[in-house]
């Protein structure tokens, strides 16, 4: 559209503080704040609580690398997520990261990968629950009994965990009441 031509929304536009072109009314903000408020893209990293956080891990870096001091003086400044004094080997591990990123780039985790899955689904809880609140009067609900019954791929100890969680405090096997 040419400056000259007719505009709908002439009535809302107000041209930049430049000079140089029509600007929103509501948006009517120096450029500089406006690059300063427009939205940034996060980056979003877990870090475990006694690792350390990237800023920690960069000064970790500098004292040793650039600074040459020893791991023991490095503890004493670096504090982890939780902000206790964090282990020689994670500041080691902290520096090795610094090392290794690309430039400019943020060192990667891979925290998410960490833990265990479970064993059983919240389905099949729910079903060994059901199955415990039906039958636990009765002398054959063991673990090993729910298992073979439900054919389950577990073990005895992760019935067991399971009955713990939803509030049923279950020992593995047969109890011997005299």
């Amino acid at each position: 559209m040419a400056w000259g031509a007719v505009n709908t929304q002439a009535h809302r536009l107000k041209l930049s503080p430049d000079g140089r072109g029509p600007w929103p009314e509501e948006a009517r903000v120096s450029p500089l704040r406006a690059v300063a408020q427009a939205p940034m893209v996060l980056h979003t990293m877990t870090v475990h609580p006694r690792g350390i956080l990237p800023a920690q891990a960069a000064k970790a870096w500098y004292l040793r690398v650039k600074a040459k001091k020893k791991w023991r003086e490095i503890q004493e400044e670096v504090v982890t997520a939780a902000g206790g004094t964090p282990s020689e080997h994670a500041l080691e591990n902290a520096v090795a990261r610094m090392k290794s990123r690309k430039p400019h780039g943020v060192p990667k985790y891979k925290y998410q990968n960490c833990g265990v899955k479970k064993m059983l689904t919240k389905k099949q809880e729910a079903r060994v629950v059901a199955f415990v609140k039906k039958w636990r009067a009765k002398r054959f609900c063991t673990c090993e009994h729910i298992i073979r019954e439900m054919k389950l791929r577990c073990s005895t100890a992760t019935v067991s965990r399971c009955l713990n969680r939803n509030g049923f405090f279950w020992k593995a096997g047969v109890s011997s009441r005299s």
